[in-house]
C-alpha cells in the first residue's frame, strides 16, 4: 500500500466546528474563535488532541492549536525573516554559503498558531520546482547540505518525497541531507506503514522534531522515534519558546530529558519570532537566556539546547548566551550575526 493511505487528513480536524464538538472547554466564544479561524485556518490532528486536556483552555497543548483572539493583531511582519527575498529559485532558500532549504509544500499535518510561517495557511499558493532547484543546486559545489523543509514534507505523497531525495542524493557535492517535520508529535503512525524503510534507503538522514512540551511525549512518539533510529535517522529538536507554555526551566528541563530518553537531541530553542499573529507567545530574550542558565546547572550537556534567535531580514541565527547581547536601546538589543555584522532586534513583548 502507499504510504499516504495511512490517510492522515482522515484523523486531521480542519473546521472550528468539529475541534468544538471534540473539547469540552467551558465558556468558549464561538463567535470570537470563528472571526480567527476565518483568517488563520483550525488544522490539528486527533493524536495530538488526544494528549491534550480537552477541558483545560490553557492546557499547554491545546494552546498551540485552538484559535485565540490576540492571533488578530495586526503588528509585526507576515515574512520576519525575509524568506520570499532570499529565493533564488522558487522553493529554494539560500541564506548560509554552504546550504539550502527547500520549501516543497505548503501542507502541514497541524497547524500551530506560534508558525513563523502563518503565511500560507490560507490562500497561498506555495511554489517550488524541484527541477530548476536540483540544477541551482549542482551549479554551486560549495553547497554541500540540503534542509528539506515547508510545511512538513512528510505529507507530501511517498513517490513524491522519494524522488525529491533521490534527485538530492544524486548530486555528488551533497553530503548532509535534512528534513524538518513535526510528524512524531502530530501523527506518528505514518512511520509503521514502510515510511521508516523509505529514508533508511538514503541514510543517513538527520530529522529536525518539533516538541515544545514533555505532555506531546507518548508512547506512540516512542515507537515511532525508535523505527526511525533503527533505520539510521539521526534525530534532534528544535522547540519554540512560547509565553505560558513551557516558558520556565522546569519545563525544558523534563522536555529535554524525556527527549533523550527516546533518542532525540535537544538541538535548538527558538525564541518565538515576531511574527503577525503570533506576538502573544513572545518572552523576552532576557528570560531564554535565564531558562538555559538554568538548565545548564541541571542536566547532562546533551540535554542543553542553543537558544536562538532569527534575525530579521535574512541576517540569519545567532545563539544567545549569557553576554550575548551588546547594546539596549528602547526595547531593542543589539546583536552580532555569523558574518561579524550587528543587528537590532525588537525584544518588545507587549
Amino acid at each position: 500500500m502507499k504510504l499516504q493511505e495511512m490517510n492522515f487528513k482522515k484523523d486531521t480536524i480542519t473546521s472550528l466546528e468539529e475541534l468544538s464538538d471534540y473539547l469540552h472547554v467551558p465558556g468558549m466564544d464561538m463567535k470570537a474563535l470563528a472571526q480567527v479561524a476565518r483568517v488563520y485556518p483550525v488544522r490539528v490532528t486527533g493524536h495530538f488532541l488526544s494528549m491534550a486536556d480537552k477541558s483545560d483552555p490553557q492546557d499547554p497543548l491545546l494552546r498551540q492549536v485552538l484559535p485565540d483572539p490576540m492571533e488578530l493583531d495586526d503588528r509585526g511582519p507576515l515574512d520576519h525573516t525575509g524568506e520570499e527575498s532570499q529565493q533564488p529559485v522558487p522553493g529554494l532558500i539560500h541564506r548560509y554559503p554552504d546550504r539550502v532549504l527547500l520549501l516543497t509544500t505548503s501542507n502541514c499535518f497541524m497547524h500551530c498558531r506560534h508558525c513563523n510561517r502563518k503565511r500560507y495557511w490560507k490562500g497561498h499558493v506555495l511554489s517550488f520546482d524541484l527541477e530548476r532547484c536540483e540544477r541551482y543546486i549542482r551549479e554551486r559545489p560549495l553547497i554541500r547540505e540540503v534542509i528539506i523543509s515547508g510545511g512538513d514534507p512528510l505529507t507530501l505523497p511517498v513517490e513524491r518525497l522519494e524522488q525529491i531525495l533521490a534527485r538530492i542524493r544524486a548530486i555528488e557535492h551533497i553530503r548532509i541531507v535534512r528534513i524538518g517535520s513535526r510528524s512524531l508529535t502530530a501523527m506518528p503512525a505514518i512511520f509503521s506503514s514502510g515510511l521508516c524503510d523509505l529514508l533508511a534507503s538514503f541514510s543517513p538522514i538527520w530529522m529536525n522534531t518539533h516538541f515544545n512540551h514533555p505532555a506531546e511525549i507518548n508512547e506512540e512518539t516512542r515507537e515511532a522515534a525508535a523505527c526511525l533510529r533503527r533505520s539510521g535517522v539521526i534525530l534532534n529538536n528544535q522547540a519554540v519558546l512560547l509565553r505560558g507554555i513551557n516558558d520556565n526551566a522546569e519545563i525544558i528541563t523534563r522536555l529535554n530529558t524525556l527527549l533523550l530518553e527516546i533518542g532525540i537531541r535537544p538541538y535548538y530553542l527558538y525564541h518565538c519570532d515576531p511574527v503577525r499573529g503570533v506576538l502573544h507567545f513572545r518572552t523576552s530574550v532576557d528570560r531564554g537566556i535565564e531558562i538555559i542558565s538554568s538548565v545548564r546547572g541541571k542536566v547532562s550537556g546533551l540535554a542543553q539546547p542553543f537558544f536562538a534567535v532569527d534575525l530579521p531580514g535574512g541576517m540569519g541565527k545567532v545563539n544567545l548566551e549569557p553576554g550575548a547581547v551588546i547594546g539596549r536601546r528602547d526595547g531593542r538589543i543589539l546583536l552580532r550575526t555569523f558574518q561579524g555584522k550587528t543587528c537590532w532586534y525588537d525584544d518588545a513583548t507587549e
